[in-house]
């Protein structure tokens, strides 16, 4: 229990000292699932279905791109599996998706 309590102090410190820089991460990763989605608009159609699987597609390279480059770069130091490249994903993807949600409530 206190480690846990410790580590949410820690995180929440590393987030106040750096906001403006965690700021510019979240704006480049907004600008980033914009451009794949502006891209994309080229393969699906414009229609409902379209504009749903370019969200899903956004959605899935953006983390993977985020975990896999780290991860090909590990193993081709280490030659073996980086360790939590799963719940790294997962977390990169809840990022994206929460920076998507607050963006549509924002906007509207």
């Amino acid at each position: 229990m206190i480690k846990m309590v410790v580590s949410i102090l820690l995180a929440s410190l590393f987030v106040l000292l750096f906001e403006p820089y965690l700021i510019i991460l979240l704006e480049w990763l907004t600008t980033l699932q914009h451009e794949i989605y502006r891209l994309l608009e080229v393969v699906f159609s414009s229609g409902k279905i379209g504009t749903i699987l370019r969200n899903l597609v956004t959605m899935l390279v953006i983390p993977l791109i985020a975990v896999g480059l780290p991860s090909l770069i590990y193993y081709l130091i280490y030659r073996k599996k980086m360790p939590y490249v799963n719940e790294a994903i997962w977390g990169v993807w809840i990022v994206i998706a929460t920076i998507i949600i607050l963006n549509k409530l924002i906007v509207y």
